[in-house]
């Protein structure tokens, strides 16, 4: 699928791109003169705190089995699709991605339970 025209796509990658040019070392934990990879949970929740990814339909994102979407807008950013970096982001942003969309089923089911304990409510008060 062509996504250079999705104004869902471009957002991720303006977001992807502004947060991986502030953060040089993004995908490494530095400490002296080591540097490790991070961990997709650490990385995860670096990105979820992030409130311009909140404003993008992050949950949306996650198109397809495979978040196609995703994986070409990394590519956008991160050239080399081969690299651990690229591996690193794709899975950290699906991760955050799912626990969104887990998040919003959650909040739905949440608004269900209290719509109906409101109702039950007003109906038997009325007897």
């Amino acid at each position: 699928m062509e996504y250079g025209i999705d104004p869902k796509a471009q957002k991720f990658y303006a977001f992807l791109s502004q947060w991986i040019g502030n953060r040089q070392t993004w995908a490494y934990d530095v400490s002296g003169w080591m540097m490790t990879l991070k961990s997709v949970d650490t990385l995860t929740a670096e990105l979820m705190s992030e409130v311009e990814l909140n404003e993008i339909d992050l949950a949306g994102l996650f198109r397809g089995p495979d978040g196609e979407l995703i994986e070409t807008v990394v590519g956008w950013v991160l050239p080399w699709p081969e690299s651990v970096e690229f591996k690193l982001l794709v899975d950290a942003i699906t991760a955050a991605a799912k626990a969104k969309q887990k998040n919003q089923r959650g909040v739905a089911a949440e608004m269900t339970l209290i719509a109906g304990a409101l109702l039950y409510a007003i109906f038997s008060s009325s007897e």
